[in-house]
Formats: C-alpha cells, structure tokens, sequence
C-alpha cells in the first residue's frame, strides 16, 4: 500500500482536546516517526524512501515556526539527491495572513536552509486553492529561486474569488506567482526518475478533479501546472577533501566550496575530539559537542544490549573484538549496515567469560 504520512493545520490546533485527540489517534500502528524534537514527537519528524529524504514540520508547537535547530543537522547530513520538506503553513502569504512570516526573520532562516540543502520546492497548505510562487532571492539568477507550492485543494472550494495576494513580510524576497488555481478540486502528484543515486530528475504535476458525464466518474486530469527539476548532486566536493559543499555550507555558512580555520576537514570547532570528516561521516554536528556517534552498553540478568544514537541519513554496523593488539573487527551481518531511524538503536551483545570490545561505525546509505 502507500503509506500516509500527516501533519497538523490550524483547526487540529485551535480546538479543544486537539493536541491529545491528535496523539490518540495517530498512535500505535498509525502513528507518525517518533524521530522528531523534543517536545514534538510525532508531530515533526523525518523518513527517508530509496533516494529521497522527506522532512515534516510542525507549525504549531511553536506558533508560526520550525524547529530550525533540529532541521540544520538533518538536512546536512542528507546524502540523498531528492529533498521534500512539507508544513501546514506558507513561509511567504498567499491568502492567509498566520503563517511563517508572522516571524520573517525565523522564516528567512528557514527558507535560507532549505536553499542550502539543495530543496527545489517547499510544499504546505492551509490556503484552500493551488499557488505556486517563485521566492526571487534578488540575485538575479530565477534558476536558484525555491518555490512555494501550496496544495489546499482537497479541502473546501468555497473560494471563488479569494485570489493570491503577496503583500505579507517579505523581507528581502519577491514572490512571483506561476501557476493559481481556485474553487477547485485537485491534488499534486510528484514523479522521481528513478531509485539510484543518479536519478536526479522530478516532474510535478497538479492534477484537477472533473466530472465525466459519459461514465458519472470523477476523473482528476494533468494540467498545465507543472515544474520539472533536476536536483543538485549532493555529494559535490568542491575542495576535494570528502567533504560535501553542502554539509560544509549548512554547518557553517558561506558556499561550501572553500574552508577556513572551523571547516577544514581537520577542524574540530566543538572541540569534542572529533574533527569535521569524522562528524560528517557519522551524520553528526561538527558545532555541538553533544552531539556525537557514542556507544553505551546496558546488562541485566536477560543479557547486554549495546545503544547507540542514529540519523535516518546513515547507516550504522557494530562490530567486536576479542583482543585489541591481535584481535580482528568483526560484525555480525544481522548488525551490519542498519538503516537509521533518528532514534537510538540497541543491539543484542553476546555475553561470555572472554573480554569483549565493542565498536559503531556509520556510513553513507
């Protein structure tokens, strides 16, 4: 089947017993990853399908923002080609005026990283109509401008005539409308070219609800509304040092493609005994010295159980050794290459009168 993946709107918010009612419902075998913020599990979260990392973002939690200090690391980690970040709310105003931009400076930092993560769209709703908006960053160059797709239109058409309005707190950014659609029915199909690291290619197409009156079916039809991308390649090393511009330019600003005194590939800026390459291959933030690719081993009378922190951009493999002069790493292949989840991992440790030493490694999915 297709898996439903669901985020809250402002009438899940504004209600009584809305944020419980919410829980209890998405629970147990229909409950969101767990993956998230504090204080937002199950409400902000991350999953990663073949080649393509998806970010869902609560808008409620905190009134009209993201956790941006969560979304930093995630999207530098990413190694996928295809990024799709969805919310509820628009970062810049359609038609309703409570969205992202009630905190523009908050907003510019978002819009700013899903630039840097190589994010061609930002999909969200709320406005009950199809708009889609090219950001103009000012920089004279349409092609690295992110668009706004708002896909309200499975929600009421009782909007005839509530046309897109840009007059919200844009800062520095222009929207230009592409594409608008009202008072009707749709929704937004998103086609990836392919599974592999090189299938680069999207195609997105609204596709409109009408009503054939040959057969009494409601067909939805491709329309005009469309965008064809190809997304960047995520691994571009511009230095040549194994480090991606990308993660070099989220985790410290600037274009990624030089270094200085913090982001050369032996830096260690967090002073945590790990430097960039390392936190970059262990999907971990070069910036936070608590945050670090650790092991802890947990025993009782059942047994041992070695725990360890994940990202859902890397994959993880434990490995033993009886003897650290003569010993040889080995893995078990139940405990090699585990997809991360964003939440902690514990594998099962054989326990015997031999010592034993445990080591976790990371890489690329």
């Amino acid at each position: 089947g297709v898996g439903l993946y669901v985020i809250r709107g402002n009438h899940e918010d504004d209600v009584n017993n809305g944020l419980s009612t919410w829980d209890a419902f998405f629970s147990g075998a229909y409950a969101m990853p767990a993956n998230g913020p504090d204080g937002e599990t199950g409400h902000t979260y991350a999953f990663t399908c073949e080649n393509a990392l998806f970010v869902a973002l609560d808008n409620y939690t905190n009134i009209h923002r993201v956790n941006q200090a969560w979304l930093d690391p995630l999207l530098a980690a990413n190694t996928r080609p295809h990024l799709f970040v969805f919310g509820h709310e628009a970062a810049f105003k359609t038609f309703h005026t409570d969205i992202l931009d009630d905190y523009p400076d908050a907003r510019d930092e978002f819009w700013q990283s899903l630039t840097g993560a190589g994010a061609k769209v930002y999909l969200c709703g709320h406005d009950h109509l199809l708009n889609v908006a090219r950001i103009d960053d000012g920089d004279g160059d349409p092609s690295d401008d992110l668009q706004q797709w708002v896909v309200g239109t499975g929600g009421s058409t009782n909007w005839a005539g509530r046309a897109y309005n840009y007059n919200g707190s844009n800062g520095a950014y222009t929207p230009v409308n592409v594409h608008s659609v009202t008072n009707t029915f749709g929704y937004l199909l998103v086609e990836v070219g392919g599974p592999g690291a090189a299938d680069r290619g999207v195609t997105m197409t609204w596709k409109k609800r009408t009503f054939d009156a040959a057969t009494g079916a409601y067909l939805y039809v491709a329309t005009p509304q469309t965008l064809a991308y190809t997304a960047p390649d995520p691994l571009q090393d511009s230095v040549g040092d194994g480090i991606p511009d990308r993660w070099r330019r989220l985790m410290f600003g600037g274009g990624g493609a030089s270094t200085n005194q913090l982001s050369c590939t032996t830096c260690d800026p967090d002073l945590d005994g790990a430097d960039n390459l390392a936190e970059f291959l262990a999907g971990t933030n070069p910036t936070n010295d608590q945050s670090r690719l650790s092991l802890r081993l947990d025993t009782d009378l059942s047994g041992a159980a070695a725990t360890f922190p994940t990202s859902v951009n890397r994959r993880y493999t434990l490995q033993s050794n009886t003897n650290l002069v003569t010993g040889v790493w080995s893995a078990d292949p139940a405990q090699t290459a585990l997809p991360g989840t964003g939440l902690p991992l514990s594998l099962p440790v054989s326990t015997g009168p031999t010592n034993l030493f445990l080591r976790v490694g990371a890489d690329l999915p």
